[in-house]
């Protein structure tokens, strides 16, 4: 690869880069990536997770050159850059209300926290689907109080209905 033209490569994590059936990157995989950085090629992982599940993860021994975390919301180098693009604060506070009005779940997630408005069973099915442990429950009015990257309602279709017409930039 010396003398390529590539000058970075962009891997996802969950079930591309990390198995969820082994709770690992393949040794294959993590070799691949030193060979890519040995020969001077920058490897960034790319995610719609937050760093708060990554390090829940059994990921540690492989170094990145940065990440591009929250579907690439929030994004940050080795080297201490960070860019980030957070959700607009009127969609946010449509969020916080109609979630508590029409009794639906979101989870919100900010730089260095995520948290939920509420729990239920079916939220917590599709949390072990995705394998991440629940986020702790916290009023959704902490949202209007913070930078928020990231919303990820559990809502259904009637409802989303209701809500989707009163935001300005989802």
């Amino acid at each position: 690869m010396k003398g390529s033209s590539i000058k970075a490569v962009f891997a996802d994590i969950d079930g591309t880069l990390y198995s969820h059936r082994d709770n690992a990157v393949p040794p294959s995989a993590a070799d691949a990536l030193v060979r890519l950085r040995e020969n001077g090629i920058l490897v960034f992982a790319c995610t719609g997770r937050h760093m708060a599940e990554i390090r829940d993860m059994n990921m540690a021994e492989i170094v990145f050159d940065g990440w591009l975390t929250m579907n690439g919301a929030y994004c940050f180098g080795r080297d201490g850059f960070a860019c980030g693009t957070p959700l607009d604060e009127d969609d946010v506070r449509v969020f916080v209300q109609t979630c508590t009005e029409l009794g639906y779940t979101c989870q919100f997630l900010e730089k260095d926290a995520m948290f939920m408005s509420r729990y239920d069973e079916e939220v917590q099915k599709v949390m072990d689907a995705i394998h991440t442990p629940m986020p702790p429950v916290d009023d959704p009015r902490r949202a209007l109080q913070n930078t928020v990257y990231m919303i990820v309602p559990f809502i259904s279709e009637d409802k989303w209905g209701k809500v989707f017409p009163l935001l300005r930039h989802v």
